[in-house]
């Protein structure tokens, strides 16, 4: 096949571009940069482990007592605890 100009490459190339960017049934709009483009195979642990936690105060870290910190468990549970 020969291309005659540079606008009909273009127009082929979008052609393809777009037809690539197509979903197909068993891919997600989600991951259809990674059919493009390839992903990153990363391993995902289901527990955080602490060294990778964040913190989510805004200035300082609160400062808790011990002796006057409670936690209450109630509401829609089969037994309510403190």
């Amino acid at each position: 096949m020969k291309i005659k100009s540079r606008r009909n490459l273009l127009k082929m190339a979008g052609g393809l571009a777009m037809a690539a960017a197509l979903p197909s049934p068993k891919f997600s709009w989600g991951g259809m940069w990674n059919q493009l483009f390839g992903g990153l195979q990363r391993e995902v642990s289901p527990i955080t482990p602490n060294e990778e936690f964040y913190i989510t105060s805004y200035r300082m870290p609160p400062d808790v007592r011990v002796e006057n910190w409670s936690l209450t468990v109630k509401g829609l549970v089969k037994s309510p605890f403190t």
